[in-house]
């Protein structure tokens, strides 16, 4: 196997954009992806020119914090807060659901106009946050998202067609992650993977984050892998006190977190 590191929210924090730059320069990821509605994401897109990692720079879609760059999604509580800001978390990854699938958080509604326009708002968002990241001069090559909203049943509606039609060739999706035995939560896996194989995106077989991985290295048979078939391990660098930090790790060294990942060949989604 080999494996991609990615450095999610460059963008989202000043901490978070000093600490994704000292992860490319001391060489603990391979790419990054860009949160494109924060007051930081210009120093982010500078750091990333000035530290020669701009052409390893995918968009981290976010509805989870920061304003909204659209208007149709300000009107829906469920994605946008009193002081209008983003607050949106999929129930699979909340503490109390954790894992449950899609197709039992939305059985009720699905079919509801409330439903529709959901995902007609969201998509606006979609559309906005992809348009800003082409303004801001990066290619439209990979994409994923923060608290991994793009694979929850209406953000992957909304989004679908305008992923597609930017060309995206590559997507994160941390769904195929969650093993459980559950036959709703495995229909939907199934169910998203023939959508991405449709739309022309290629994604990772596992995603998670280092923890995670290393609970289930021992399980993880390259019989399960294609030669050469990349995993992918996301890390949240920050940079603070002059210590450079894994920030989903609760503050874990960086280099001592992606040491555990051991001696796997380090590779990068925009290789092809």
């Amino acid at each position: 196997m080999r494996v991609i590191i990615n450095a999610d929210d460059l963008g989202l924090t000043h901490e978070s954009n000093l600490g994704v730059a000292k992860a490319f320069e001391q060489g603990l990821c391979t790419q990054t992806t860009l949160v494109v509605n924060s007051e930081f994401t210009e120093e982010g897109v500078e750091m990333a020119r000035e530290g020669g990692f701009a052409d390893h720079v995918g968009l981290h879609l976010n509805l989870t914090e920061c304003a909204p760059l659209s208007e149709p999604i300000r009107k829906l509580s469920k994605y946008v807060n009193e002081q209008g800001l983003l607050h949106y978390t999929p129930r699979f990854m909340e503490q109390d659901t954790y894992g449950e699938s899609p197709l039992i958080t939305y059985v009720d509604e699905y079919m509801t106009e409330a439903f529709a326009t959901e995902v007609r708002a969201v998509r606006e968002e979609v559309d906005a946050q992809v348009e800003r990241f082409r303004e801001l001069g990066f290619r439209l090559t990979h994409i994923d998202s923060h608290t991994n909203v793009l694979v929850d049943l209406p953000v992957w509606l909304a989004a679908r067609p305008v992923v597609e039609a930017a060309g995206f060739r590559t997507m994160r999706c941390t769904f195929d992650s969650f093993a459980t035995d559950d036959p709703y939560n495995e229909a939907y896996r199934i169910w998203l993977a023939e959508q991405r194989r449709d739309a022309g995106l290629v994604c990772g077989r596992y995603t998670s984050s280092v923890p995670r991985y290393r609970k289930r290295r021992g399980s993880l048979s390259s019989m399960w892998f294609a030669p050469g078939e990349p995993i992918e391990i996301y890390v949240h660098p920050v940079y603070v006190d002059g210590e450079l930090l894994d920030n989903f790790t609760g503050g874990m060294s960086l280099a001592d977190n992606v040491d555990e990942l051991g001696g796997i060949e380090r590779t990068s989604a925009f290789d092809a």
